[in-house]
């Protein structure tokens, strides 16, 4: 074991150092061949694409896999197109760039576009094309692909505002080749977690980026992190798991949650999604929805009630993943710990611990039944209602216990908070976000006579029962009797008259300070006293 570790340690180094060497895939490829023949077939394929020296051995490797009968995972790569011709263009010529010619099909399916691309595309030899005389949206459209490809090939849905980098797909398709992996998809600088420097925003150029991709492409010893959706501008699928679920669902037309849908179906057959993190693929972002902004605003309201009501639940409330919580572990990516998330949802902020820290134990508890059906896929999540029934797990066994937005919700929270100490560590800690009361955006609506009563998040959430201000929180956790590490919060945006209230406040005789008015949630980090 310790050799075979030796050897993969090596390859990384090697892979880092040169990701367009052709003989480093070749040796990748001989590393795998016992372990998984379909990897090691992909890497002999890539090694002789980017150029290899001994090249007719790596043939008779090939050669000898596919008289086995090994599955070459060809992909068929579905676009669609509309009014976006130079993108489609790029996006294209970045394919052909960028991978072997024998291991992608090229569809395209044009939605009645007006700006030339139908000709270019009609000159391509390599594209199996077919046009639309209305825009049929995306969902139908990526049907239109799927019924045209290959019969074994897989599926990828790949937007025309994307520039596919060097391996990306490569790393994609090796996902693929793990039995228990239904569907892959890439980063992005349009997903906000992984953008520069954390902050939600990406500063890089685009020339930088697509650097950026040449280093990021590499053989890593945590690739993967599961998920509960993949976002559908790069979404590569299993060709046997779509045959089991079906394609798109087309009531989602135009587009939107569709491919949401599509992952909880996968989910539900009992495979898994996984994000690869050695796979970047720059993405321009809804280059055809922008131009329409409130008819793409209805549109997604419309297909989000559409999606709620075929699962019987708010998705959204119950797969937001906590970056609030997460940020406060007190861990590197090498130690072992275990985490309790109550109230965790559907589980996604479980899996985004796992993604960042590969050693950890993640286990959840929630009462939404049909939340608990979906995470119980992908993540061990207990169905239960923490203050009528007793936690399964052995007492002081974890390092941290998220709770967000729960005490709020709870009907004795001084009784749970007593309970949940018992499953701390001696040296565990509580993370607890707690909505402030005192904010000044309640305190406006207050004073006008109204506040929202269908807000899902928040202090007016319907699921509300108890409000706390930091003051009362503090005293909830040191009547328990913990220890309060740290109290921070984060700020909602205020609208100038809820500006205008803070400052007319100001001569107010012993009124709270200005930084506790802007308060949204307070994050509680205790321990054991």
């Amino acid at each position: 074991m310790g050799r075979r570790e030796d050897m993969f340690d090596s390859l990384v180094e090697l892979i880092t150092q040169d990701s367009l060497n052709g003989n480093n895939y070749d040796k990748l490829g001989d590393y795998y061949l016992e372990e998984n023949k379909e990897k090691a077939y992909l890497c002999y394929e890539n090694a002789l694409f980017l150029g290899v020296t001994a090249d007719e051995k790596v043939i008779k490797k090939m050669e000898m896999l596919e008289q086995e009968g090994i599955d070459k995972h060809k992909v068929s790569i579905i676009i669609l197109s509309y009014n976006a011709r130079e993108m489609m263009i790029d996006c294209i010529e970045s394919i052909r760039r960028n991978n072997p010619v024998k291991s992608y099909e090229l569809i395209v399916i044009d939605n009645a576009s007006t700006d030339g691309i139908v000709d270019w595309l009609k000159e391509q030899d390599d594209i199996v094309l077919r046009c639309n005389e209305e825009n049929v949206g995306f969902p139908k459209g990526g049907n239109q692909g799927i019924e045209l490809a290959e019969k074994d090939n897989d599926i990828m849905l790949l937007n025309n505002d994307t520039i596919v980098t060097e391996n990306a797909l490569f790393w994609l398709r090796m996902a693929l080749c793990e039995p228990e992996v239904g569907a892959s998809e890439s980063i992005s600088n349009m997903v906000e977690k992984l953008s520069s420097e954390g902050t939600g925003k990406e500063i890089r150029s685009k020339n930088e980026q697509l650097e950026f991709a040449v280093y990021n492409n590499v053989l890593l010893e945590y690739p993967y992190e599961m998920c509960l959706f993949l976002r559908g501008y790069a979404l590569l699928f299993k060709r046997n798991v779509l045959k089991k679920i079906g394609n798109l669902d087309e009531r989602f037309s135009p587009g939107n949650f569709e491919d949401n849908d599509i992952c909880f179906r996968i989910l539900q057959e009992g495979y898994k999604l996984v994000m690869c993190y050695n796979s970047f693929i720059f993405h321009y972002g809804s280059a055809s929805f922008n131009k329409k902004k409130e008819w793409y605003s209805d549109i997604y309201k419309n297909n989000y009630f559409q999606f709620n009501k075929k699962y019987g639940f708010d998705v959204d409330y119950y797969t937001r993943q906590r970056f609030d919580l997460i940020e406060h572990i007190q861990k590197d990516i090498s130690q072992n710990f275990k985490l309790l998330d109550i109230g965790c949802g559907c589980g996604s902020t479980m899996l985004r611990v796992e993604g960042l820290y590969p050693h950890a134990e993640t286990i959840g508890v929630e009462k939404c039944s049909k939340a608990v059906v979906i995470g119980s896929r992908v993540a061990e999540i207990y169905c239960l209602d923490i203050e009528k029934q007793e936690l399964p797990f052995e007492k002081q066994s974890f390092d941290y216990v998220f709770m967000g937005n729960v005490l709020e919700q709870l009907s004795n929270p001084h009784a749970t908070l007593l309970n949940i100490k018992e499953y701390l560590k001696p040296s565990g800690l509580i993370i607890a976000s707690v909505y402030n009361c005192a904010n000044i955006k309640n305190i406006y609506g207050l004073l006008k006579g109204c506040y929202n009563t269908t807000e899902r998040y928040g202090l007016w959430d319907e699921k509300n029962i108890h409000y706390f201000t930091g003051e009362s929180i503090m005293v909830l956790f040191q009547q328990c009797g913990y220890e309060i590490r740290d109290i921070t919060y984060t700020e909602n945006v205020l609208s100038p008259e809820e500006e205008e209230v803070i400052k007319l406040t100001e001569r107010m005789e012993d009124r709270t300070s200005e930084e506790l008015l802007r308060a949204y949630n307070y994050i509680v980090i205790a321990g054991r006293g």
